[in-house]
């Protein structure tokens, strides 16, 4: 696919839990593409594949880690009157597969986002240590206790922001590629533990906000996960293959914004139709 001359592409990885793998098949639809990926944003389980990516590992390393999850390995349960468990284990998980662990080693520029339950304000992570900003961004609130930091008490960034397509855009972005999940699950998904009612609630809490948010992007993948739970870390293959599907349906859409003939003309004049919301900065 031909790309328009100076063009920057940025992509924004929305949060999902499990279902956020699919994110991993959007990304090497765009490489199959020949799409380059100049700026990254992602908030929950979009924040640990953006930062993977950002990392320089490859799609197929970033499929075999995604295999090798489990919650067990992702946290524990604690004794924190501020939730059941802690993520802590998280952060042990990705320092044995991740090459870096510092925003400033990353090969392409990474924001992830958090939410200051104190404030109750979208926390912008793009400095320092970069494996405590994605455990803070997939801090699901009462599930796993809240990351401490400073003045901040950081949980989940789908709180506040459940697409980042305003912090890529900010990053420089001339098209904003997002990857949403879907907010729908399939009549026969039970919601028999306290993991799965946490987070339906939480999407139908922000069914309306990425609905808004999604329309500042140029293009919205949205993976069918409908039929998978948020806890489905033995289903990587499909949920990746669900992600595929997804971009390979919006190819038409890529090449549009993408368009070298287009953006030679007027690329350079165009105006951001919308304007980001106030956000507050954290560093770690």
């Amino acid at each position: 696919m031909k790309v328009g001359k100076n063009l920057r592409v940025g992509v924004a990885l929305g949060g999902g839990a499990a279902r956020g793998i699919a994110h991993l098949g959007v990304l090497k639809v765009l490489e199959e593409e020949g799409i380059p990926v100049h700026a990254l944003a992602g908030v929950s389980m979009g924040s640990v594949v953006a930062a993977g990516y950002a990392a320089g590992l490859p799609l197929e390393q970033l499929c075999e880690i995604a295999t090798q999850a489990s919650w067990s390995k992702l946290g524990g349960w604690s004794f924190s009157v501020k939730g059941f468990s802690s993520n802590e284990r998280m952060e042990k998980f990705l320092a044995e597969h991740f090459p870096v662990r510092t925003f400033e080693e990353l090969k392409i520029p990474l924001r992830i986002v958090a939410t200051d339950l104190y404030q109750g304000k979208a926390i912008v992570l793009d400095q320092g240590d970069l494996l405590t900003a994605i455990r803070a961004s997939c801090a699901i609130p009462a599930l796993y206790v809240p990351v401490e930091l400073n003045s901040y008490l950081l949980a989940d960034g789908y709180l506040t922001c459940n697409l980042p397509v305003s912090q890529v855009r900010e990053m420089g972005a001339d098209v904003v590629i997002a990857s949403a999940i879907g907010l729908e699950v399939s009549k026969e998904l039970k919601l028999n533990n306290v993991y799965q009612i946490l987070m339906r609630s939480f999407c139908i809490m922000s069914s309306m906000a990425q609905h808004s948010t999604s329309q500042e992007a140029d293009v919205v993948i949205r993976p069918q996960v409908e039929g998978y739970s948020w806890s489905d870390l033995d289903a990587v293959s499909e949920l990746i293959q669900a992600g595929e599907e997804a971009a390979r349906g919006k190819s038409r859409e890529l090449k549009q914004a993408l368009n070298p003939s287009l953006w030679s003309r007027w690329g350079h004049k165009r105006l951001s139709m919308f304007r980001s919301l106030p956000i507050f900065r954290g560093k770690l």
